[in-house]
Parts: structure tokens; C-alpha cells; sequence
């Protein structure tokens, strides 16, 4: 597989919205399934995986 190296922010950006959704699905499916453990579960996936932050590309 070849990735050109202009197309890679864009495809990043894309990668990390998709992350964002897959959190917030996370956070609805944690609720449902484990309210009191969904905000922590949330959490940690977003500290270990970095997700909500900003994306850095420089």
C-alpha cells in the first residue's frame, strides 16, 4: 500500500473524526449497558488513545 505524503493530514484528520464517533458511541453503549462505569470507560479511552484532543500533524 502507498499513502502520497500530501494526502496523509487529510486521511488523519478523517481517521480521527471516525475515533471521535467511535467515543461517543462508546459513551452511549457504556450508558446503557454500565451507567456507573460509562463516563470512566470513556475516559480512559480518550487518555490512552488520545482521541478528543487536537490533531497534531506538525
Amino acid at each position: 500500500m502507498e499513502i502520497q505524503l500530501d494526502d496523509l493530514p487529510a486521511l488523519l484528520a478523517t481517521v480521527h473524526l471516525r475515533l471521535q464517533g467511535f467515543l461517543s458511541l462508546v459513551g452511549r453503549w457504556a450508558s446503557e449497558t454500565a451507567p456507573r462505569a460509562a463516563d470512566r470507560l470513556v475516559t480512559l479511552l480518550d487518555e490512552n488513545f488520545e482521541i478528543s484532543g487536537p490533531l497534531e500533524l506538525g
